[in-house]
């Protein structure tokens, strides 16, 4: 059997009309920081279980909102960048991860770092929070 596997050279993200320099793209849905994913299962294995057995799980007590374009997090992005492309804070934007990756939709820059080092060039990292995604 024989798999081709996709590259990711050519992937460029944007966000609030500006395009970042990307070096690493990371996309979680679900989770804990990923939210919109009420399927997810709690784990209640406890100390009874005996060496090997199999891990315990059931629902979660409580449900991701019906609408969380308004209140929730759907999924959070994470964006390593070269150069001093700063993306705007805690303001809705329109974020595009490029037609590899086909995720677009609204989301927030949370937070982001800026690095300086000797011998290198200027580096940074972005956290987006998405209200709205639409996936292919």
């Amino acid at each position: 059997m024989s798999y081709t596997i996709t590259d990711s050279q050519n992937t460029e993200m944007t966000f609030d009309g500006k395009t970042f320099l990307a070096t690493k793209i990371s996309v979680q849905r679900g989770g804990s920081s990923g939210g919109g994913n009420s399927k997810n299962q709690i784990d209640v294995s406890h100390l009874g279980l005996a060496s090997g057995a199999e891990k315990v799980y059931q629902a979660p007590p409580l449900k991701e909102p019906a609408d969380t374009s308004a209140n929730g997090v759907v999924a959070t992005v994470t964006v390593d960048f070269l150069d001093l492309q700063k993306p705007t804070l805690n303001t809705d934007g329109a974020l595009d991860l490029g037609e590899k990756l086909k995720v677009t939709g609204i989301a927030q820059c949370v937070e982001y770092t800026l690095d300086a080092s000797v011998n290198d060039v200027l580096r940074g990292q972005a956290k987006f929070e998405m209200s709205t995604i639409k996936d292919d």
